[in-house]
């Protein structure tokens, strides 16, 4: 049997992005976001949350371009 297909919507407070695809915040990913720190911009994401795939992308893939602005003062956050 396929797996159902998440239709959202977007976990994010005041998402406004374009997208038809949603992923769920499994253990794994709740954990990978933790350790790279993306996941301190959005704390009240808890695990099984649905978000669109461009914050999924933001949040749970490691972000080098957020840690290395971040270091810098410079991040801008992608929400909205």
């Amino acid at each position: 049997m396929a797996p159902q297909r998440l239709l959202g919507p977007c976990s994010i407070h005041q998402c406004s992005k374009n997208s038809s695809n949603f992923r769920r915040l499994t253990q794994a990913a709740y954990n990978k976001a933790k350790v790279n720190g993306s996941l301190t911009l959005y704390p009240y994401l808890q695990l099984h949350d649905v978000i669109c795939f461009p914050h999924y992308t933001f949040i749970v893939k490691e972000n080098k371009v957020y840690h290395q602005n971040h270091e810098n003062n410079e991040f801008q956050n992608i929400e909205g």
